[in-house]
């Protein structure tokens, strides 16, 4: 019989926390253990594209920091705590990037062949290209709002689909994975015609 990881809920240790159930040590120690694993394997390289391994411990740290102040009034109703955790890992991945490519030491391959999402991103961002960022920003505004919640959590946040259909569930919306894929892909396709249509006029 093949052995199946198991998968432990930090909601559900969060909760019992709360209500006595189990002490707060014992949670906070399983709540540290998963989170410094997820992150650390998973998360944190993934989003800094597996460069800069150094960096790793310093986001993951800065990390759980941000969890641990805000864990309190984490509602577990709401939201997965490993998401949210991850989500937070993923933005400040993103700014170490960022940082790195304002001060030129990193080079975003993905922008270089042209990946649409990246170069959506990259020219919403950039301040000297105001037509194109004016251009997408406002295609972007026209899309409906879901969408819009849709394709800015990917491209900024890059979860996945199921991730992100996770998120929307915990905010009220009723969408599948597929859902949340069809939408995105629908999205990015607009943005597309849009970037075509600003970077190579001819």
């Amino acid at each position: 019989m093949e052995n199946q990881k198991q998968f432990i809920d930090l909601n559900e240790v969060v909760r019992s926390s709360r209500s006595g159930e189990i002490e707060e040590d014992v949670a906070n120690t399983i709540i540290l253990k998963v989170l410094i694993a997820y992150l650390t394997k998973k998360i944190v390289p993934i989003s800094l594209k597996n460069t800069y391994a150094d960096a790793v411990p310093d986001i993951v740290s800065e990390t759980l920091k941000t969890v641990w102040e805000n864990l309190d009034s984490f509602d577990l109703d709401k939201a997965s705590l490993t998401t949210w955790a991850a989500t937070i890992a993923r933005n400040k991945a993103y700014d170490f990037l960022r940082t790195q490519q304002r001060e030129g030491k990193y080079l975003d391959v993905d922008q270089e062949i042209g990946d649409v999402e990246v170069r959506v991103e990259h020219m919403v961002e950039s301040a000297d290209m105001t037509d194109n960022r004016n251009a997408i920003l406002s295609s972007i505004v026209k899309l409906d709002k879901d969408d819009m919640a849709i394709f800015f959590i990917r491209v900024y946040y890059h979860m996945s689909f199921s991730e992100i259909a996770d998120v929307m569930q915990a905010g009220g919306y009723d969408l599948t994975v597929r859902g949340v894929e069809n939408r995105f892909y629908r999205s990015r396709d607009k943005i597309k015609k849009v970037i075509r249509k600003n970077v190579d006029p001819q």
